[in-house]
């Protein structure tokens, strides 16, 4: 029979293989979800000029771009090849498919993307 002392040493490590097999599986899950979905083959590069972009501004199309692209390259099978604008004065209608992406609005809808999946 096992002292007190004994029994709680056992007792912890067997809840961290628990914890171990869990967090396994949930990695092994995911690589699996990975494979169903696929890998998007989104790329992007900032337009011509970008080196004379307010830097403030132009860290945050890179960074949203960033999250955004890895995204959905993550979640779906999509390719595609963008090119990202600082065009703080064109109106969000006047976007189109096979426009540049403008910065603003993809800047936001990344936001709101991570809002809905309770990201900072």
């Amino acid at each position: 029979m096992l002292n007190s002392e004994d029994n709680k040493y056992v007792e912890e490590q067997h809840a961290k293989l628990e914890a171990d097999k869990q967090a396994a599986d949930a990695a092994a899950a995911e690589e699996a979800e990975a494979k169903i979905k696929g890998k998007g083959s989104i790329t992007y590069k900032l337009s011509g000029g970008s080196d004379s972009w307010p830097e403030d501004r132009k860290k945050r199309i890179v960074a949203a771009m960033d999250e955004g692209v890895a995204f959905y390259n993550k979640n779906s099978r999509v390719k595609k090849e963008l090119t990202a604008n600082d065009s703080p004065g064109t109106p969000l209608n006047q976007d189109t498919e096979s426009s540049p992406v403008n910065d603003l609005r993809h800047i936001k809808m990344v936001e709101a993307i991570r809002k809905d999946m309770g990201m900072k």
